[in-house]
């Protein structure tokens, strides 16, 4: 009777295996960042490929999910007011992925509104314990560049130009110093979400760095 018992443990074990080797690699992804710069656009353009027809602001935590090339997805797309910071924190707790969205068009241009703001929420990430307890890579997303007076001048030979200007703006340094000092991986993207065609390439971005296949 061992042999058999033997036998069936083993059969156990090699059918688990092939459970375990078939299961979707689980990536968590959290969008946040100030109202109205196209998180929950991005998030449903990343899990459906289609723009939302009409805009909506976000007052509560939406969660998304969607299965690409084995890997299952879940995106949490949280309120953009400074009163959900601790929300930001809860959320971002088990995130692999923390995607932070500003307005490309008004960091490159200074506006004095779009800087106080980042500045307040650098202010909060700068006390955050989870950046040391779970290391997320923490994506510095630049959106609606088509807003930028030069969007209709910039081409694939001269893109990297502008994601150079933009990552020298002080106020990009300081959350990039913060990725820096608290040890996390961090990447530095600008695109828009204006047209299928722009927010595709704005995904094949994301999708590259989350190391995904498109």
């Amino acid at each position: 009777m061992w042999w058999i018992i033997a036998a069936a443990a083993a059969t156990i074990s090699i059918i688990a295996a092939a459970a375990a080797g078939n299961e979707e690699k689980r990536v968590n992804i959290v969008v946040i960042g100030p109202r109205g710069v196209g998180k929950t656009t991005l998030a449903t353009f990343l899990t459906t490929h289609k723009l939302p027809i009409s805009y909506e602001q976000t007052v509560q935590q939406e969660r998304y999910e969607v299965s690409l090339n084995e890997s299952k997805v879940i995106i949490l797309d949280l309120p953009g007011g400074k009163g959900e910071y601790g929300g930001w924190e809860e959320g971002c707790k088990n995130a692999d992925f923390i995607f932070y969205l500003v307005r490309s068009d008004k960091i490159l241009s200074d506006d004095e509104n779009t800087i106080s703001r980042v500045t307040s929420d650098i202010t909060r990430f700068k006390s955050w314990n989870i950046f040391e307890q779970n290391k997320p890579h923490l994506v510095i997303i630049g959106t609606f560049l088509d807003m930028h007076p030069d969007y209709s001048k910039i081409t694939p030979s001269n893109f990297g130009e502008y994601i150079d200007r933009f990552k020298e703006k002080d106020i990009i340094k300081r959350i990039m110093n913060i990725a820096i000092t608290k040890g996390l991986k961090f990447s530095v993207v600008i695109g828009s979400l204006k047209s299928e065609t722009d927010a595709q390439k704005l995904r094949s971005f994301l999708l590259n760095i989350i190391g995904i296949k498109k």
